[in-house]
């Protein structure tokens, strides 16, 4: 099979379009749904950094691959614009005539066969992850292109004034959600609250009208501020619809960004009553369910009404809430059912903007308690693999100070959502200078001096059960973090999905080394994950370097003639043979 690879570096030169397609097949790593789309995109490919990259969507899917220097060299002896839909069939018997210069056996005379070779070599040379990201089994998920930009300081998305004033005019309402729901009180029934929640759009003029007219968005936001005044009487249930109702509010539907005011409505009165009871009914806080409780919720409420597709969509827009802001995994089938697939949320906030983040803390608040504190919550965020809700729980007795190095242990204590698997509790470790720096001057703090080791890290001075001001430093973080990003709908969850990625994605270079254990599994555990398939799937968005360095790396074991490599490059075939000779690369 290396020989039919290299078939397009040694042969006599293909037609163009044979050419670009061979390597394609040859040197991308790509599906067999994936050619056509992938050579389409091929002439809007970008370089960025050291790697030029096209990206295309399949099935409405998007994927990324970090192109080979020898098809951008393919590319480039095009003479005109290929319509590539077209044209695969007419170069695919070039591509199968590559199996003669192997002495191998043509495949079934179909493009499909040749892929499925492929898979085999790819097995036998390649990490398992990116097989089965390969074959579709678990694929990592990829950065949306607005974000892959703004990790090279190219793009800063625009937030139009209406969606800039709907994030700040929430934000601290969304903090009183996020304080209520981490509370360990007993948790209440809410009977009353509900009635107020369910009603929330009753009165408001003009159904149709939508929830971004001035009007209507001004009393929009006094209701919501008048619950999130209730909400500390009711419970961590009622907080989770509320903040569900918010984030409709804000940021929109699966299938519209800027929904009439009687889809909210409809929502709210299809599913708030009914997925109250079964929250009720499970006798838990709802941050210490599991997958597959909250996927057996889901089926039992919508048996109450399966044929009621307002109720269905109310749902999978629930969960979608539930996977931005509590680290829900996705759920297939209850998004496959509204023909809307839904593959996890994929972001990551960049060190040039965590950068950033300091001064725009310092300018969001003159409390300087809240200032200290939350800068410490967002360097601990961005350089460790730890949950907001985690960070309640760190007691100063969890603290262990090494000389390059601090250890955090993360109790599994209920109501955090830190409580799903055995696997939250955990030790993780802060290496970043900044962050080591950052939590020893919080923890050196004069009100700290005569506090008991058992005390939390970050407790009130006159309460020390509770978090000083958890709510107002939640909204203060996520107003922060969409200032320096530029993305209006970005979470404090998604600093997680950032140091995870990166943790991943080094420990795939570090695979080329022997480790007595799996560096993916390390990952896995210090994310307090009980699966690596999850922390693949769900959190690793930077595949497309580490791919490129691994696929590389195998073509190196290939052989290529002086005279062809001449027709590659710059080079004559007597100076390559110069440096093989030599010892040169």
């Amino acid at each position: 099979m290396e020989s039919v690879i290299s078939s397009p570096l040694s042969t006599t030169p293909l037609e163009p379009e044979a050419l670009v397609a061979s390597c394609a097949v040859a040197f991308e790593l790509l599906n067999y749904k994936d050619l056509p789309e992938f050579l389409e995109k091929l002439n809007q490919a970008k370089t960025y950094g050291n790697f030029t990259y096209a990206s295309w969507h399949t099935n409405g899917q998007l994927d990324r691959r970090a192109i080979s220097g020898f098809t951008l060299i393919a590319l480039s002896k095009l003479t005109a614009t290929v319509d590539w839909k077209t044209t695969v069939p007419k170069v695919m018997p070039a591509v199968l005539n590559l199996y003669d210069f192997g002495d191998l056996p043509k495949p079934a005379q179909t493009l499909k066969s040749v892929f499925l070779d492929m898979q085999a070599w790819i097995y036998l040379q390649m990490p398992m992850p990116f097989l089965s990201h390969h074959l579709g089994c678990v694929q990592a998920t990829p950065l949306p292109e607005t974000a892959w930009q703004r990790r090279f300081q190219l793009h800063t998305p625009p937030v139009s004034h209406q969606e800039a004033r709907a994030t700040a005019e929430l934000t601290e309402e969304t903090g009183v959600v996020m304080e209520t729901y981490q509370e360990t009180a007993p948790i209440l029934s809410g009977a009353w609250y509900l009635e107020e929640l369910a009603s929330l759009c009753k009165g408001l003029s003009g159904s149709n009208v939508s929830m971004r007219d001035s009007t209507v968005w001004k009393e929009l936001m006094r209701r919501f501020r008048s619950l999130s005044y209730s909400l500390r009487d009711a419970g961590p249930n009622e907080a989770v619809l509320t903040g569900w109702a918010m984030f409709v509010a804000k940021l929109g539907t699966l299938r519209k960004k800027n929904p009439r005011l009687s889809r909210l409505a409809g929502y709210l009165s299809a599913a708030t009553k009914r997925l109250h009871a079964a929250l009720r009914g499970t006798g838990r806080h709802p941050a210490d369910l599991s997958s597959k409780e909250w996927d057996q919720l889901f089926r039992d409420v919508l048996a109450l009404d399966p044929n009621n597709n307002t109720l269905r969509a109310a749902l999978a827009s629930f969960h979608l809430y539930l996977c931005v802001t509590f680290d829900s995994e996705p759920i297939g089938w209850l998004h496959k059912s509204l023909e809307r697939s839904q593959r996890p949320r994929a972001n990551c906030i960049w060190p040039h903007e965590i950068a950033r983040l300091p001064d725009a803390i310092d300018r969001s608040t003159g409390d300087l308690r809240l200032r200290d504190q939350v800068k410490t919550w967002a360097q601990l965020l961005t350089s460790a693999q730890i949950r907001f809700g985690e960070l309640k729980w760190i007691r100063h007795k969890d603290i262990i100070e090494f000389e390059d190095h601090i250890q955090i242990h993360l109790a599994n204590q209920p109501y955090v959502g830190s409580g799903k698997t055995p696997a939250a509790d955990r030790l993780v470790f802060i290496r970043n200078p900044d962050a080591i720096q950052v939590l020893k001057d919080w923890l050196v703090r004069p009100e700290f001096k005569s506090a008991d080791r058992g005390c939390f890290i970050f407790a009130a001075p006159d309460n020390p059960r509770n978090i000083y001001k958890l709510g107002k430093g939640y909204a203060l973080l996520t107003r922060c973090l969409k200032e320096v990003t530029g993305c209006n709908d970005f979470s404090i969850h998604l600093c997680r999905h950032t140091c995870i990625s990166l943790a991943l994605e080094q420990a795939l270079f570090l695979m080329v080394e022997f480790h007595e254990i799996n560096p993916i599994h390390e990952v896995q555990v210090q994310s307090g994950h009980q699966s690596p398939e999850t922390t693949w799937r769900t959190y690793f968005h930077l595949m497309e370097d580490a791919m490129r360095y691994w696929h590389d790396r195998a073509l190196r074991r290939l052989t290529i003639r002086s005279r062809a490599a001449a027709w590659w490059s710059d080079r004559s075939d007597f100076n390559l043979r110069q440096d093989k000779h030599r010892g040169k690369e």
